[in-house]
């Protein structure tokens, strides 16, 4: 197998961590009664970040992923 392959499937399987993590965080914010936003996606996904980092000592690539493409889009 290609390392071309693996890095594609590697981009894959971070793109649908990251599209399942900011649904997790869309559908946290509307069960607590909350009007979800850009912005409010992107604070509550760096908080995660940020308490992963300080929980495991290393990011959750699929987390910065989600994080990169909402900054992206600022």
């Amino acid at each position: 197998m290609s390392d071309n392959i693996l890095v594609e499937g590697r981009e894959g399987l971070l793109f649908d961590e990251a599209c399942r993590l900011t649904g997790l965080a869309y559908l946290t914010q509307v069960m607590h009664g909350d009007n979800p936003s850009h912005q409010s996606l992107l604070h509550e996904l760096r908080r995660l970040d940020w308490l992963i980092l300080l929980d495991s000592g290393s990011p959750h690539p699929g987390l910065r992923m989600a994080i990169q493409m909402l900054e992206s889009l600022d």
